[in-house]
């Protein structure tokens, strides 16, 4: 077992007295003191901060376009840069040869419109954060166009909350960055339970001027185990009308967080270009 995962699994104890025993114990084998920072992402009390997530591997959802029998892709609507060295993407059913579901696939490309899509599909539902890929097979492409899904939320990363990791008064702080295609249509990059039901932050997209281009910081704090508060300081400005979210969320057990992007047109695009998720324990 993983020093981080012996940690959540100490994180998860109830009792704040065992707890911390347990901590000392850690403490004594390992050598990492959770009193002055542990490197290995631990959570616990005392702890300024740890890093949950971090990612700036690229990954979106790019618009119509053609993956041939040899797996290069072309799209209708180019990025405003060529990923040369790779970004997850996500194509529809059939795009692909065989896919019957849709998914993620690791691409290289040579240009903003074109590049190299490669062989295996990813499945979000079992948890996904981007890293680079060393995949060099190319897909078997249906070799015609393919139309992309919208309006639809696509997944883009999926990754666990620990239970009690945030304590009864801590927060999950979220910072993000990314685009979409300019056109005066909806669009938006979101971060919100598996459930669907609670909006942890979202970002909006409607520029027809320029390229839209925005990063954000999101704080979701714990108001008890039940409650929490989240504000997105990115997107707060006087005469907002929802500048704060108030929800129910149980932190004593696992909960899975979901980046979601949304186009309302087939040739728009949007791409999370990186994040990272940090934890702050407080339980006073």
């Amino acid at each position: 077992m993983k020093k981080t995962e012996i940690a959540q699994s100490i994180a998860a104890v109830s009792d704040r007295t065992v707890q911390r025993a347990l901590y000392s114990l850690f403490e004594a084998i390992t050598g990492d003191n959770p009193v002055d920072g542990v490197k290995e992402g631990m959570f616990g009390p005392g702890l300024p901060f740890q890093s949950l997530v971090q990612t700036g591997i690229p990954v979106g959802v790019p618009s119509s376009g053609i993956i041939t029998a040899s797996g290069q892709l072309t799209l209708n609507t180019a990025f405003p840069t060529t990923y040369e060295g790779g970004i997850w993407l996500r194509f529809p059913p059939g795009a692909v040869s065989g896919d019957t579901t849709g998914g993620l696939y690791w691409c290289v490309m040579t240009s903003p419109t074109q590049g190299t899509v490669y062989a295996p599909r990813v499945d979000t539902s079992q948890g996904f954060v981007s890293y680079i890929s060393d995949a060099s097979t190319p897909v078997v492409g249906s070799n015609s166009p393919y139309t992309q899904t919208a309006p639809a939320n696509i997944v883009l990363t999926r990754f666990t909350l620990p239970a009690n990791s945030l304590g009864k008064y801590g927060r999950l702080r979220i910072n993000a960055s990314y685009i979409g295609s300019n056109t005066p249509t909806y669009k938006d990059v979101k971060f919100m339970t598996s459930s669907g039901n609670i909006v942890l932050h979202s970002g909006t997209l409607s520029s027809s001027v320029s390229l839209s281009f925005t990063g954000f910081p999101i704080e979701v704090r714990a108001r008890g185990t039940q409650r929490f508060i989240s504000s997105n300081w990115g997107n707060m400005g006087s005469g907002m009308t929802y500048p704060l979210i108030y929800g129910l969320l149980d932190f004593t057990v696992p909960q899975d967080i979901i980046g979601v992007s949304y186009i309302s047109d087939h040739n728009e695009y949007t791409v999370l270009e990186g994040f990272g998720v940090e934890v702050l324990y407080a339980d006073r």
